[in-house]
């Protein structure tokens, strides 16, 4: 099914499915978007990742990851100051088709939802656990995991968490295999964990030269 929904575009922002993410609107055109929403009884919004080089062209229309993540508004703050704070939940990721000329100031283009291939097999249930030890260990301990937490979400908790650049994360959300992308966040994870006990590792002070 083809939607038509308003386009909110970041430069380093991802939603993933089951995410809760809390925004701060203050560019007209997405107040504009959010009372519109409000006012209709609305609540679909895309979020779309900037493509490189956006910075020129950030007040037009510059070019968006065909790949993005279709939100819910949950909840929109009162106006203050002439913004708003909103909280959007992550939906299903959508492929966004084409983008619709209208009226309003922020941009509306057209998705449709792109289908995951999930995994139900001991190979796959072994990631799963690996990712989600490995989610425990990379947040030293401090986050609490549901026990039974799926492989996809718990890649995209992951994924979003790590901090290897903006653009690697993307070309990582867009992988619809569930178990293909754990395995590849997996990896990220483990050259992370790596990095961090070299780092801690390392003597308290450099070594003297002559």
């Amino acid at each position: 099914m083809v939607l038509q929904v308003p386009l909110f575009p970041l430069p380093n922002v991802l939603l993933y499915p089951s995410a809760i993410l809390p925004l701060h609107v203050f560019e007209p055109r997405y107040i504009q978007m959010v009372e519109d929403l409000v006012a209709k009884g609305e609540d679909r919004v895309v979020l779309g990742l900037l493509q490189d080089g956006w910075e020129d062209g950030y007040f037009g229309e510059p070019p968006v990851h065909p790949i993005a993540g279709l939100g819910r508004l949950l909840h929109t703050g009162a106006k203050v100051d002439g913004r708003y704070n909103i909280l959007l939940q992550g939906i299903e990721r959508v492929r966004i088709r084409d983008e619709v000329v209208t009226d309003t100031l922020y941009r509306q283009v057209q998705v449709e939802p792109v289908e995951e291939l999930a995994h139900d097999d001991p190979g796959a249930e072994a990631v799963r656990l690996a990712l989600r030890d490995g989610l425990i260990d990379f947040a030293d301990g401090s986050l609490m995991v549901e026990a039974r937490a799926p492989l996809g979400y718990l890649a995209d908790v992951l994924l979003v968490a790590l901090p290897n650049g903006i653009e690697e994360k993307q070309a990582l959300f867009e992988i619809l295999d569930q178990r293909t992308r754990a395995e590849r966040v997996l990896e990220v994870l483990r050259s992370t964990a790596q990095d961090r006990q070299d780092y801690q590792n390392l003597p308290d002070s450099p070594p003297a030269w002559n």
